[in-house]
């Protein structure tokens, strides 16, 4: 993206002293147009690796404290896609997954919250406890 956006403004430096005709003008802003696409569908798609932490019954369900875990494939990578590479990579944590609160990058989701996660996202997953 940073690509696109400095041949954007050099396009656009160059068109607004020497392009005479509207016709040259709309084709260089399709041209842009095409190439922030593409730079956006290349981000969007590319893989991210997110780092997990287990706490309490999850890390023993998980067996360790805390991985890497890669999301690759989805347009937009979220906390569900998350939950379900969890449960694929860690078979003991499928049960409580679905109840699990998340805290990303230090941050409480409310029960049922949704968010996307970006490439270095830390997730914390924090089972329910019982007890007075």
């Amino acid at each position: 993206p940073i690509e696109v956006n400095r041949v954007h403004r050099l396009l656009i430096r160059s068109c607004t002293g020497s392009c005479a005709h509207l016709r040259e003008r709309r084709l260089l802003q399709e041209v842009i147009s095409r190439q922030h696409t593409m730079a956006a569908s290349a981000s969007a798609t590319s893989p991210i690796t997110v780092r997990v932490l287990f706490f309490a019954a999850a890390r023993e369900m998980a067996g360790t404290g805390g991985a890497e875990v890669e999301l690759s494939g989805a347009d937009a990578h979220t906390t569900a896609e998350l939950r379900t590479r969890i449960a694929e990579l860690y078979p003991g944590t499928a049960d409580v997954i679905p109840s699990i609160t998340l805290a990303l990058n230090q941050e409480y989701l409310s029960h049922g919250e949704e968010a996307t996660l970006n490439d270095g996202d830390e997730v914390a997953l924090i089972p329910p406890i019982s007890g007075g």
